[in-house]
């Protein structure tokens, strides 16, 4: 995760805990940034490292509150999970489809752009693009609505 790391999606809000994947266990977990202790292990049937390439998931995570994160998939989902209690696996509370979303660019190889921190612009005067951001967050937002209520 040193590839794209350097930006604090990585971590929840109050600093207290962080996301980190473990190639020799090929795996996902929540970590205590105080003493590095494994907080939760998040389940393989979330986002199977295998299956897809571990920088891609972590480009798509975002930790949103100090007990809660979100993950857009391949599918164009947005997931919002709740991770409160450490000893039950992450349980979803809200999603919402993301439309126009081209997550090509954000697949890439060459790419190591954040879906939630960096926007990949072409053309500084590219209006589409940036009207289809806008709608990226918009959709984003409207999902988490309910969450504050």
């Amino acid at each position: 995760m040193s590839d794209f790391s350097y930006f604090n999606y990585c971590f929840t809000p109050n600093l207290m805990l962080y996301l980190d994947y473990s190639k020799a266990d090929n795996k996902y977990m929540i970590k205590r940034s105080y003493n590095q202790t494994t907080y939760m292990e998040i389940p393989k049937s979330f986002f199977n490292p295998k299956s897809i390439d571990a920088l891609r998931i972590g480009k798509r995570f975002m930790f949103i509150s100090n007990t809660q994160f979100k993950l857009v998939n391949d599918e164009c989902l947005e997931k919002v999970y709740d991770f409160s209690d450490p000893t039950l696996p992450p349980e979803p509370i809200a999603y919402c489809r993301i439309p126009m979303m081209n997550i090509k660019k954000y697949n890439s190889a060459s790419s190591k752009a954040h879906f939630y921190e960096e926007y990949i612009f072409h053309d500084e005067d590219d209006i589409r693009e940036r009207l289809e951001r806008s709608v990226l967050r918009y959709k984003s937002a409207q999902s988490q609505i309910h969450l504050v209520e």
